[in-house]
């Protein structure tokens, strides 16, 4: 009891589901554990967090879309061999110390319980706001469940500082505070580079390069000056931008998610927890009932006299409904769907022949 706990090689892959459902329990959401007695009882049980789990390994949690990677702090570690002499003595002399046990320095910490308890809920109120504040004034991201993780560790350092002026923190409130708004703006934008959302996008652009998917087929990037959306079955609503023109990506997503499902099919969403993610993207704007998609079919053909073979590319068009995503968000992300340009159809009568290649080893016959 309220003593860290160590958990050594963490590996997000092979971690079995007990356990890491287990790791998202055992850590603090503000909230704690609560559960009914029985079935039939009233009484609300509250399962306390007493201790406090620190994972070591060679990468952070992104499983189950960073469930519990937005519940801890992660800290990068970098391998270091090149130690200083005085580097070398301060390691011995803090293992010597082990030895002999530190068991007193936990005592007088603990000490300053009643401190904590007194002031450290105020403290934690006044980080989570003025985090939140300073970090939106600089224009950084963040999740708010990162927020409250890292302003547990904000409050206290600042309550210390404040309060428990014979025991000193080795750094100060300021450094220790510039230091937690990277760490949330940092993770922030990992995890949502990683969460399932940006995975299906990634995956799109794999797709495109693949040549897998096709511009003009499965998705259609348009200069548009509105975009009628659709609310529900019977109703719908026309999005502007006050007479500025946006780029926008159509997208079938029902064309795109077999593929995508077989490319993840552990972490995989189905078609409808897919469509809730999109909707909650930034980027989106609206289902759009039907939306004219014109793309282009290639074929071979083989002329009977000549026996040569013709190449035909052919215009190919359907109407279909899809979502409309704002594409210079999509863009910040890293995507591209328009780095290759669809050539112009060529007539059948233009197509250029490709003669047939001898088979090899072939005998003729000589005459004598």
């Amino acid at each position: 009891r309220d003593i860290p706990v160590i958990f050594d090689e963490y590996n997000d892959a092979q971690i079995s589901d007990v356990k890491f459902q287990g790791l998202k329990a055992a850590v603090y959401d503000n909230e704690g554990k609560q559960k009914r007695k029985d079935a039939t009882s009233k009484d609300i049980d509250v399962s306390k967090i007493n201790g406090c789990p620190l994972l070591l390994g060679q990468e952070g949690p992104e499983r189950d879309d960073g469930a519990l990677g937005n519940r801890v702090v992660q800290k990068h570690v970098p391998k270091k061999d090149d130690w200083t002499n005085e580097e070398v003595v301060n390691y011995k002399d803090l293992k010597d110390r082990e030895r002999d046990g530190l068991s007193n320095i936990a005592m007088e910490i603990i000490k300053h319980r009643p401190v904590v308890q007194k002031h450290f809920a105020a403290y934690m109120r006044d980080a989570q706001k003025q985090v939140k504040s300073d970090i939106q004034k600089e224009g950084g991201t963040y999740q708010t469940r990162i927020i409250n993780t890292v302003s547990l560790f904000i409050a206290m350092a600042k309550m210390w500082n404040d309060h428990v002026k014979e025991l000193p923190l080795p750094f100060t409130y300021d450094e220790f505070y510039k230091d937690a708004k990277r760490q949330i703006i940092r993770q922030s934008e990992e995890l949502s580079t990683s969460n399932r959302s940006s995975v299906f996008f990634d995956t799109i652009s794999m797709l495109y390069t693949q040549g897998n998917i096709i511009s003009g087929r499965e998705f259609d990037v348009s200069v548009e000056l509105r975009v009628t959306i659709q609310k529900s079955r019977t109703e719908t609503d026309e999005v502007h931008w006050n007479g500025e023109q946006k780029k926008v990506l159509f997208l079938i997503v029902n064309d795109v998610i077999q593929i995508y499902q077989k490319l993840h099919n552990s972490e995989s969403l189905k078609l409808n927890a897919l469509r809730m993610y999109l909707k909650d993207h930034p980027a989106y704007i609206g289902q759009v009932k039907s939306h004219r998609f014109n793309y282009q079919v290639e074929s071979w053909r083989t002329d009977p006299s000549s026996g040569i073979n013709q190449r035909i590319i052919e215009k190919a068009e359907r109407n279909t409904s899809c979502i409309a995503l704002d594409y210079k968000m999509i863009e910040e992300m890293g995507i591209d769907l328009e780095r290759f340009k669809t050539p112009d159809p060529v007539p059948v009568a233009k197509a250029e022949p490709a003669i047939l290649a001898e088979p090899e080893n072939e005998q003729i016959e000589m005459p004598f």
